[in-house]
């Protein structure tokens, strides 16, 4: 029935420029409509929205839907969603299929994608290799916690002072579920990140790797989209990323429903064993 609507609309819009931009809301609200039929996942919407921009053979009317998707999914609140928004980009402006006319110019089209292509959930996190104080190295994908929470820092941040309490109660509360933190120190005064561990780390302490990338050369800014902090990144078991664009409190809720997955599966396993004992 959608598909019907949108073809009769199609064809009316395409008489006229003034035609189009008279019907343009009943367009998006047909293409809200498609996409509340389709699966909230991302390959799933990733076919839906190349659907809806093929449909048209116009291409004014192809620029709009395009423009309209790429909008939706970038100032989308559902995390994950920026994969759609980076497909759009990449596969019909970037490659100059289609031209881009949004108020931000191609530049920061270019940017958001470049800074946020590497590290999208489903992925194997960027690897990085960063020395500690105390010049000893550290491997991101060696780490053998079964979650790992990526955390990009500033020690002269405000936002990060105000989320790191936040933070420590929630690794806290994991800790044991084997859950550990790689947290980057994203400027390159060694003596000050040592000055803030003494602060706030006073005992020793298992769950937190502290380190430093001092003259920047392992292009963490771009592979992990840290052009703010805090950042935080959470990881599976195999260094696959589950969670980005965290707070303590979404990092909390993420850890509860992975952490209880992992037990209800435990739980299953068990009673199979129990009954095939038997």
């Amino acid at each position: 029935m959608i598909r019907k609507k949108l073809l009769i609309l199609f064809l009316f819009i395409g008489v006229s420029l003034s035609a189009y931009s008279q019907q343009r809301e009943k367009l998006e609200k047909y293409i809200e409509e498609y996409l509340s039929m389709t699966p909230p996942v991302t390959d799933s919407l990733i076919t839906a929205c190349d659907y809806l921009i093929g449909f048209s053979e116009d291409t004014l009317i192809k620029t709009h839907i395009a423009g309209y998707l790429f909008d939706r999914f970038y100032s989308s609140k559902v995390m994950g969603m920026e994969s759609v928004a980076i497909h759009i980009a990449k596969n019909y402006f970037i490659n100059k299929k289609l031209e881009w006319k949004g108020d931000d110019g191609m530049l920061l089209l270019r940017l958001f994608v470049e800074f946020n292509e590497h590290s999208l959930i489903g992925m194997d996190a960027p690897e990085l290799n960063l020395e500690d104080t105390s010049g000893n190295r550290h491997s991101l994908r060696g780490q053998n916690s079964k979650y790992t929470v990526v955390y990009f820092f500033d020690t002269d941040c405000s936002l990060c002072k105000k989320e790191l309490p936040g933070l420590k109660e929630t690794i806290k509360k994991y800790e044991g579920e084997d859950v550990g933190v790689y947290a980057v120190y994203t400027q390159s005064d060694v003596n000050r990140l040592k000055q803030f561990i003494q602060q706030e780390f006073p005992a020793e302490n298992d769950y937190w790797t502290f380190t430093i990338d001092p003259d920047f050369s392992s292009g963490f800014h771009k592979l992990y989209n840290v052009l703010k902090t805090p950042q935080i990144f959470l990881l599976d078991n195999n260094k696959k990323i589950i969670g980005r664009n965290l707070d303590h409190n979404t990092l909390s809720q993420l850890l509860e429903s992975a952490t209880k997955n992992d037990r209800q599966l435990s739980q299953n396993i068990n009673a199979f064993l129990n009954d095939y004992l038997k």
